[in-house]
């Protein structure tokens, strides 16, 4: 495998990144969103009114008693409603939200890798480029893979200190994230964000604008938005186990797909409809 010719396309791709000012600011204001702005208005106002939790002290027992046991158990181990309600809104409401970024990041850079390329004019140059067919799938990919990756890890550093700071005045220690936390950020959202890669570059291949790409991609997070319901009614929460178990399941459901796509992908098809 070529991989300078992979890290040239890589690069050029990347370049094009940072002149495009719609893609960056996606880039930049979904993980500020998701893992600074809501997050830290959300545990501060959970853990620093702690008069406004005992109207709510009998309506959330009642959720408690609901919750799966697993979770219970964790935050048996807080002292008192507001130290428990800020563990579950830091800890366990959020992490649907949170996967939405890596998956967001990966759709939009995948969408622009060829529809991109056909929409700027270029994809003719790329497509007879000294590159094999194979060699240009795996570095659309990464042109893909790595933003989203990249910003789902500073994201999760970022909202573990915005968690953190938000919540001092009540917890007096650094208590977030927990082991749940931290395998959703190093396991989870990468396989999510490699599953919706797969998914969009079927896309891309045959949109012609990078608008049309996106458009069909919204329903690539659609199962992010069920397990978020799922989670906020108490029917599951993502505990580390649920955590291992989904992440494997999506990188072996991401890896087929990852697999086929790279199996179909020719350039000849993609120089026919220039």
């Amino acid at each position: 495998m070529n991989w300078r010719a992979i890290r040239a396309v890589v690069g050029k791709d990347l370049r094009l990144v940072r002149q495009n000012k719609n893609v960056l600011a996606s880039l930049m204001l979904m993980p500020a969103l998701f893992f600074v702005i809501m997050p830290g208005i959300m545990v501060y106002l959970a853990s620093s009114a702690p008069g406004a939790m005992g109207d709510i002290d009998s309506d959330f027992g009642l959720f408690f008693a609901n919750m799966p046991a697993g979770l219970r158990a964790e935050l048996a181990n807080y002292n008192g409603i507001v130290e428990q309600f800020t563990l579950l809104i830091a800890g366990y409401l959020f992490g649907p939200l949170f996967l939405m970024v890596p998956i967001m990041i990966s759709t939009t850079f995948g969408a622009d890798s060829i529809a991109g390329e056909h929409e700027r004019k270029t994809l003719e140059g790329l497509l007879y480029s000294p590159i094999s067919d194979f060699e240009l799938y795996i570095a659309k990919l990464l042109v893909a893979w790595i933003p989203a990756v990249v910003a789902t890890l500073l994201g999760g550093l970022l909202n573990a200190i915005v968690v953190n700071v938000a919540s001092w005045g009540l917890m007096e220690r650094i208590w977030f994230p927990n082991s749940a936390w931290l395998w959703m950020v190093l396991w989870l959202s990468p396989a999510v964000a490699a599953l919706g890669l797969a998914a969009i570059i079927f896309v891309s291949r045959r949109a012609k604008t990078v608008q049309e790409a996106i458009q069909v991609s919204g329903f690539v997070v659609v199962p992010i938005i069920l397990l978020l319901v799922a989670q906020m009614a108490g029917v599951v929460y993502f505990s580390t186990e649920m955590i291992l178990i989904i992440g494997l399941i999506v990188w072996v459901v991401a890896a087929i797909l990852l697999w086929i796509g790279a199996k179909t992908f020719q350039r000849g098809e993609l120089i026919a409809r220039l």
